[in-house]
């Protein structure tokens, strides 16, 4: 069975549509704020997703060896950093920001500042590291199979870096992700 992106996005679509109202069910939002959560979501869903995805295409890609397939992999997952991964994080931060009132907004919710703050070490580290490390394991792929050389050692070392620093984003969305849903109450006042 052939998965297209378009029924991939479809299917994130239908089911952002029915979870909203289910996870907001509980929370008492002013007028239009339930919009603003269904894009958190859906940002949340596409961020995560690509980052998880494009982890798994790598280690797959990778146990292959092959550097035809490695180069596809290498390619997919720059594409998809652009389609989903960019799109993801301006889905999260901007209606993010536009919701946090009803909590108090910031200096009242210090679970959205620390998520604030995850998110901007989370650029630091795509910024610094990954982008960084995803060109040059492009690079030596597109150059190995170009060339029908193996691949060099150099790209094993830059692989299992940018696999260290995916690991470390993929812990800090989930830590993001606990103080989204849950909200904990990490100081300043509690009212």
């Amino acid at each position: 069975m052939r998965f297209s992106i378009f029924k991939m996005m479809t299917l994130l679509l239908i089911f952002s549509v029915v979870a909203v109202p289910v996870f907001a069910a509980d929370e008492e939002l002013p007028a239009g704020h339930h919009w603003f959560l269904f894009g958190h979501f859906l940002g949340m869903i596409l961020l995560m997703g690509n980052t998880i995805v494009s982890a798994l295409w790598m280690a797959q890609a990778r146990k292959s060896a092959d550097r035809g397939i490695l180069y596809c992999a290498s390619r997919s997952v720059a594409r998809a950093d652009w389609l989903f991964t960019v799109p993801g994080l301006l889905l999260i931060l901007v209606p993010g920001i536009a919701t946090v009132g009803p909590w108090g907004g910031f200096g009242r919710a210090s679970w959205a500042e620390l998520s604030v703050a995850l998110f901007v070490l989370i650029g630091l580290i795509w910024v610094a590291f990954l982008f960084r490390y995803q060109r040059r394991m492009l690079h030596l792929t597109r150059e190995a199979a170009e060339l029908r050389i193996g691949l060099s050692n150099e790209f094993f070392k830059v692989e299992r870096r940018w696999s260290m620093w995916g690991g470390i984003v993929t812990l800090l969305l989930f830590g993001s992700l606990y103080l989204m849903v849950f909200k904990p109450h990490l100081w300043g006042p509690t009212h």
